[in-house]
Parts: C-alpha cells; structure tokens; sequence
C-alpha cells in the first residue's frame, strides 16, 4: 500500500532552495507572486508556490514541495502515485478506498480525525484543470501538537496525484491558526496549477556524458562545484546547485553544497540538526551506523552515517554523506543524501557507493 505523500525537511534542502531553479518555464508564464516549484513539458504540469515560501529539495523525488519558513513549516505538496494505483485498481480504488484506507494504517501514536471524508473539487486553473479531484481534510495529533491536513486526490490525463496542504492547528495571529492563516495561499496554489501535455522523453544516453564505467554525468559543475556520476538506472531530476537522480522504485540520490566549515557548522553539529528536524515529522528515528570515515572522490575527508525513520507506517533507510572538500581557508561542506524504501535500500547501495568514488569537486 502506497502511503500518503509526506514532507520531510532537511539543512541540506532548505539550503539548496536558495540557488536558481532549473529552467523548466519562461520567467514571463509564473503567476505574480508565484515561483515554479516544479513543471515543465517534459512532466505535463506546472506547480507553483507563493514566492516567498522555500522550495524543499527533497529525497524522495517524486514528491515536490514547499513549506513557509524553518520556523513555520506550514507546506503544499504533490506527488504522482500512477502506478501503484493503477496495480490496485485505478480509478474504483482511488477515489473509493484509498484514502480511508491510509487513515486506517496510521501510526499508533497518531490520532485521526476525518473531518471531510471526500468531495468533488476543481483542481487547476481554467482551462488547465485535472480531469477529476476529490477533497479530504482531517486533523491528527502527534507529539502534543495537533496538524490539518487538506489532501485533494487527482486524476488526469490517465495519470493519478495526490497534493497535500498541512499546517498546524494552532494559534499563529488574530486568532487565526497556522492553517487558517494561508487558507487564501493555498487557493492561489491551487488555481495556478496547470497540467498540460506531457512530452516523450529523450534517452539518456542522448543527452549525458558517459564514462568508462557506463555511469552518466548528471552535474554542471559551474553551477554545483562537483562531478556527479550516476548509474543510468536512475533518471536526472535536479540540476543546479542541489543535483538529484531517481529510480524507478523511488530510491533517491542527491548531492548539495550544505554547511560552511568556515561558519563553525561541523559534521556533528549538521547531523543534530538533521536529527531535530527529522523528529518533528516522522516516528522511530534510529542510528544505524554512526560516523564511519569514508573515501569520497578528492574530497578532504567524508564520514558516512545511516539511519532509518517510519512515516505513515512506511519505513525508510538513509545513508548520508557528510563531506568537506577545497583549500583550508575556504572549506565547503556537502552533503550525499541516499533514501529508499528500507526493502530497496540494499538493491542500490553498491552503486551509491560507486557514486561517493566518482565524485570530483572542482
């Protein structure tokens, strides 16, 4: 059973955000106020957010979104979901079951309450609307605060969707709360949403540089500072500063710029805060493996870490890299994140490994 979509924070992605997007639109198409979070001909929509929320990088790549602040985590997400739909069913299965359903298999420690079990909505900007959507909203309480979840399930074009808005259910100013307080953002969200066409994709072979290994280079290194190579098993979704590769199973692999150690942000202090704000998402965070020293391309020094996390009843594995390279006076910090389903993780470890080996920072 799929899971419902979820958003999960990270240093890494928060800073990431900064840097220029990937041109996947004209500058001129972007409704005012609005940034792309992602889009493009070549996925057959166009998701914006208001423009001053940050974009969240994320690494489970089939989940795009974006979230107000550090300090405030309100957030709207969306993500395809075709195929495990389509293997339960399709449409009876999805609009009739699917939701109930993944309320039904929530942590234990979560407290639901369906407050909208399902209504027929518009999604998406005139003329650019999905072919179907259906709305649900409900609240759960987790680690004594409470959420609103506002879910909208999307057909369109044959494809399946879902888009998530979550904020707390708390006060934030003039006795409105957290979820009350961007109810007129997430509407222009919501009518700013185009889907269009999608365009068939070129191979990969046509468009990267291939090593001698078979692994593609992924990265311009004008933009990022490093080579990144990846297996062509997993498909390029991001390439600026943050660089990010998907397989078809989900399992993700990205490197970013993260931490200055010029800034007194060490190793250990990034992993806290990774930790921190892991927690506030997601139940039975575990270390599996603390700093191991490991070789990363012509890095400086690198020092490996896993743990795993259960969200929504779904458990991930992660192995992080943390990573210093460049002269001593002026050291930058990366960081290799690579999530996976805990029952993918070891059919791509080897190769995440191969990656660490292949980079080359500039």
């Amino acid at each position: 059973m799929k899971k419902i979509c979820a958003l999960i924070l990270s240093v890494a992605t928060i800073l990431a955000s900064l840097l220029s997007l990937s041109a996947c639109g004209k500058k001129s198409d972007t409704p005012d106020g609005m940034q792309l979070v992602h889009g493009g001909k070549n996925v057959g929509y166009y998701f914006y957010a208001p423009e001053e929320w940050s974009i969240s990088k994320n690494n489970i790549a089939s989940i795009k979104s974006a979230y107000v602040s550090r300090l405030d985590t309100t957030s709207v997400s969306f993500c395809e979901v075709t195929d495990s739909i389509k293997s339960n069913g399709g449409d009876e299965y999805f609009f009739g079951e699917y939701f109930n359903d993944s309320m039904n298999e929530a942590p234990e420690s979560i407290t639901v309450n369906i407050t909208l079990n399902g209504e027929s909505t518009v999604f998406g900007k005139t003329d650019f609307e999905a072919d179907k959507a259906v709305k649900y909203t409900y609240n759960y309480e987790y680690s004594e605060s409470t959420f609103g979840f506002m879910q909208i399930l999307i057909k369109n074009d044959e494809r399946y969707f879902i888009f998530t808005y979550r904020a707390l259910l708390e006060t934030k100013e003039d006795d409105k709360t957290y979820y009350d307080y961007y109810l007129d953002k997430l509407d222009k969200v919501i009518t700013e949403f185009k889907f269009t066409e999608k365009e068939s994709e070129d191979s990969t072979e046509a468009k990267y540089k291939e090593d001698k290994d078979g692994y593609i280079l992924i990265s311009n290194s004008k933009l990022c500072g490093f080579d990144m190579y990846v297996p062509k098993s997993f498909i390029p979704d991001q390439s600026n500063g943050f660089v990010s590769a998907t397989h078809e199973d989900g399992s993700n692999v990205s490197i970013t710029e993260a931490f200055m150690t010029g800034n007194n942000v060490t190793v250990s202090d990034y992993f806290e805060i990774r930790k921190k704000e892991l927690s506030a998402f997601v139940d039975d965070l575990k270390e599996t493996a603390t700093f191991v020293k490991t070789e990363v391309g012509n890095s400086n020094y690198a020092y490996s870490y896993e743990y795993t996390y259960v969200y929504n009843g779904e458990k991930y594995h992660v192995y992080q890299v943390y990573i210093v390279a460049g002269p001593t006076l002026m050291q930058t910090g990366y960081v290799l994140t690579y999530t996976a389903k805990d029952a993918n993780y070891n059919s791509h470890i080897e190769e995440i490994k191969t990656i660490t080996q292949k980079v080359n920072f500039r």
